[in-house]
């Protein structure tokens, strides 16, 4: 008897030992509790705050809603590539905090990766901090079919994009509230393999790159996009241009603002096949022109204020780029 007794609590104490770590409410309060809830799906609330000191690999692909609930999740694991959540085929991450203050820290200094979306995936940003030192939330080159939302809350990464935007195919992003800001060169990197790949609308929130070396803009839309800044939307860049459009990119402003402060920089550079087409907004740098076109870029202009340094032109153009205003 006392041998079957016994042989019943090791069982037990094993079956405990795998049951993820939950608070007396039944929210997550551990690392492990963490990948599990989110890999099940569902609501999930945190319970505490806890670190992720090693590769936990958590991938989601099914719908889940995350709320913070004021709590912190800290990875200081880092290695190349290892992101705190992957979502894949069919996920989908909603990210609220009802306390106010949580947030997800990937504080590693040289792999502080937040968010990798994989093709079908959607995340939804509505409150809470994803702060970083590498890319907060990323999309990967080759993938289609991805949403991202953000409403509210605030992502920042310190050494290098808030928003690594890429993809083949149906990429969506809307930016409709909300705090972006980025230390690194580019604080919005967008490249999309095709043309029209990508469609980016900032209707809200702000876009604000801090960093002294920062070279390429608060957002650099490289190829393979739309851009549509309008409402309430603020983009500023500290360091570089307010947005640089390049190959087969069309920027469409009407409303909200663009902004380069003590940069040298224009608040717009348009170049190669890229397209700037402005109805509304104000368009502003400090230290340069508001917008400078070059190679054969096209500019439209037919509203909104622009506003260059004194003595420049509000619009500087160059080579063969064509410039309408009217």
């Amino acid at each position: 008897m006392k041998k079957k007794i016994l042989a019943c609590a090791v069982a037990l104490c094993l079956v405990l030992a795998v049951i993820p770590a939950f608070a007396a409410d039944g929210n997550v309060t551990d690392a492990q509790g963490f990948k599990e809830a989110l890999e099940a799906g569902g609501e999930v609330v945190l319970g505490g705050s806890f670190e992720i000191d090693s590769r936990l690999g958590i991938t989601i692909t099914q719908p889940v809603t995350l709320d913070l609930n004021g709590y912190t999740v800290t990875e200081t694991y880092g290695a190349n590539n290892n992101f705190v959540i992957a979502i894949k085929e069919g996920g989908s991450l909603t990210i609220n905090d009802s306390a106010g203050e949580g947030a997800i820290i990937a504080e590693h200094a040289s792999y502080g990766y937040g968010i990798q979306l994989y093709s079908g995936a959607t995340l939804i940003v509505n409150g809470g901090t994803i702060e970083t030192t590498q890319e907060a939330i990323d999309i990967r080159t080759s993938a289609s079919n991805v949403k991202i939302e953000i409403n509210g809350g605030k992502v920042v990464s310190t050494e290098d994009n808030v928003l690594s935007v890429r993809g083949n195919s149906n990429i969506v992003v809307d930016i409709k509230g909300g705090e972006l800001v980025s230390g690194g060169r580019t604080g919005m990197y967008v490249s999309g393999d095709n043309e029209d790949s990508i469609i980016i609308n900032m209707t809200g929130g702000s876009l604000t790159q801090t960093a002294d070396g920062g070279l390429s803009g608060a957002i650099q839309a490289y190829k393979g996009a739309t851009i549509n800044v309008s409402g309430t939307a603020s983009i500023t860049s500290n360091s570089s241009y307010g947005v640089q459009v390049q190959e087969n990119v069309v920027l469409n402003v009407s409303g909200g603002s663009i902004a380069a402060v003590d940069s040298r920089r224009d608040a717009i550079s348009v170049e190669g096949q890229g397209e700037v087409n402005v109805t509304g907004g104000e368009i502003s740098s400090t230290t340069n022109s508001a917008i400078g076109a070059s190679e054969n870029a096209v500019v439209n202009v037919s509203g909104g204020k622009l506003t260059g340094k004194e003595g420049r032109d509000a619009i500087a153009k160059e080579d063969e780029a064509v410039v309408a205003v009217t």
